[in-house]
């Protein structure tokens, strides 16, 4: 017991001694997994030695959770959900501990911490764990989200994964954990460099739910940051008559154009996908006399010339279920896409004239297909 409580006063050789009881956990789970009882002495240990060593610097506590994270990543996804159960709430309280400790940049060490989370969201297949990974996190937003950093990335990292979720209970959940964070804590998330994070979390809920109310209202919230992000000074948009800058353009807007670009190019349903459409083209058309000729480049070889790359892509495909998914996306969300993109280059004609050569060559290849 000495040992264990006395860990602190290791110094290199706490990391052989940490490896060697992840072994130790690792056979004693392996040999009682199946038991509804199985033997979780070692694991409860190594906790403990974490508690113990908080005070380590952050290179010592890295090398340290380099082996913990791992042995965490292979235990909650055991079959055994007892086995998980112990495993996250364990994982909750060291987060919780961790989370009280300020987090100084560059370090992203709450980030590395918390990816257990995401990683058993992504490959644990039982809804009673993704729920439980879900309730991590809300206690964490309610009681340590002044503290939260770098962990801003993995949450949003979690959420996304629970937005593919088995259930729509877990996708539910989830949208509203993101929901209260987009509401509340914008600004945090803002500052600590995770609104791009934010924005790819959001589109995930609106790209492929049989429920398209979901899907209905995360594009409404990825429209409402629109308005948000033009308001925050932590965004740093100046009024007017100054021009953004480009690590502002590339920082905030391209992240939320390029959501909206995901899901008219991948969105499952119709109504989403032109949804999304005139939210883009709309954003567009009203903001896009701020945007330098270099960004509108950015907008129109990444964004908006890349939806119709579909077209030469369409005379390879086979006839199949994926043609005819294509054929009604051609007819609907496409045809739909040519015409707004005709609309902004008549209304901003005369910041995209040289971006004619491209729209010609768009029509040639449209009217090729049609033929």
């Amino acid at each position: 017991m000495g040992v264990h409580i006395n860990s602190g006063n290791l110094q290199a050789a706490i990391v052989d001694f940490v490896r060697a009881l992840c072994d130790v956990s690792c056979n004693e789970i392996q040999s009682s997994g199946l038991s509804q009882h199985p033997c979780l002495f070692s694991l409860q240990k190594l906790v403990e030695i974490f508690s113990y060593n908080m005070d380590r610097i952050r290179l010592e506590w890295s090398n340290l959770w380099d082996i913990l994270g791992e042995h965490f990543n292979q235990i909650c996804c055991h079959s055994n959900p007892h086995i998980v159960f112990f495993a996250l709430d364990s994982l909750r309280q060291l987060s919780m501990r961790f989370l009280e400790k300020e987090e100084l940049p560059p370090s992203i060490f709450q980030k590395d911490f918390l990816q257990p989370f995401e990683y058993t969201m992504l490959h644990n297949t039982n809804s009673d764990i993704h729920d439980m990974v879900l309730q991590c996190l809300q206690q964490m937003i309610q009681t340590q989200v002044q503290n939260m950093r770098s962990g801003w990335r993995t949450m949003f990292g979690v959420l996304s994964a629970a937005s593919k979720g088995l259930t729509e209970r877990i996708t539910f959940s989830a949208f509203e954990i993101l929901t209260i964070v987009n509401q509340d804590h914008f600004t945090a998330i803002v500052r600590h460099g995770a609104f791009a994070n934010l924005t790819v979390c959001i589109t995930g809920f609106c790209k492929g739910h049989e429920d398209q109310s979901l899907s209905l209202r995360a594009t409404a919230m990825l429209r409402g940051i629109i308005p948000v992000m033009l308001r925050s000074t932590e965004c740093g948009f100046m009024p007017e008559s100054h021009a953004p800058s480009k690590d502002i353009l590339m920082g905030f807007w391209f992240p939320v154009l390029f959501g909206f670009h995901d899901i008219i190019v991948n969105g499952e349903d119709s109504e989403v996908r032109r949804i999304a459409l005139n939210s883009l083209f709309t954003a567009l058309k009203s903001y896009g006399r701020s945007f330098p000729a270099e960004f509108w480049n950015t907008i129109f070889q990444k964004l908006l010339f890349p939806i119709f790359a579909v077209l030469k892509a369409n005379e390879d495909l086979p006839q199949s279920s994926m043609q005819e998914d294509m054929n009604v996306w051609l007819s609907t969300t496409m045809i739909q896409a040519l015409y707004t993109l005709i609309d902004l280059y008549t209304f901003h004609s005369d910041l995209l004239e040289h971006f004619l050569d491209g729209l010609l060559d768009l029509l040639c290849a449209c009217i090729c297909q049609g033929a």
